[in-house]
């Protein structure tokens, strides 16, 4: 019995949104074969909506919008997807790396984009090395103790004083200790 993947997913109660059924006849090469299918939605399927929704725009102007609440997702969801879509078009994007890896550069300018993810697939960096290797070394770290007894002096504050119509004052000074500690202000 011979099954291509494609028709196979395409058969009633196969794939659903809650699973996948296997076909107890399948061979180990068509289950391998599924595998890498599965393998590749998964890894495309950020960028697949993006550039749906960038397409459906450029059909369908404004209509779109209301098209693409078929996809079932937020709207931030999309959003982002589109973001990075835009940032990236398909001729820049690496298929060695994940669209996380990706979305981490989509703020830069592309020269740098390129020059980081090429670097990510030199070194065969996870999206969290990339991540590390793109923070500068002299980039600051807050101390835990510090920021805890920052934080714990907000807490205590607020918890003493009056609340006043609903809202909590709390000092000038706790709050400008606490953004030094977390390295919002200086």
């Amino acid at each position: 019995m011979t099954v291509v993947v494609s028709e196979y997913l395409r058969r009633p109660g196969v794939l659903g949104l809650t699973g996948l059924a296997l076909d107890p006849g399948m061979s180990a090469e068509q289950y391998e074969e599924l595998g890498r299918v599965l393998g590749d939605l998964y890894k495309t399927a950020q960028w697949a909506i993006g550039d749906y929704i960038l397409g459906g725009e450029s059909l369908f102007g404004h209509e779109a919008y209301q098209l693409q609440e078929s996809l079932g997702i937020s709207p931030e969801s999309r959003a982002q997807y589109v973001r990075v879509a835009q940032s990236i078009p398909p001729e820049r994007r690496r298929p060695e790396l994940t669209w996380s890896h990706h979305r981490a550069v989509a703020y830069m300018e592309p020269d740098d984009q390129d020059r980081w993810l090429e670097q990510a697939v030199e070194n065969q960096w996870t999206r969290g090395e990339l991540d590390a290797r793109m923070r500068p070394e002299s980039a600051w770290r807050p101390d835990l103790a510090t920021l805890t007894a920052a934080a714990r002096a907000v807490y205590d504050q607020a918890d003493a004083l009056e609340n006043w119509k609903g809202m909590t004052v709390v000092p000038t000074e706790t709050i400008e200790n606490l953004g030094a500690a977390l390295g919002v202000i200086e």
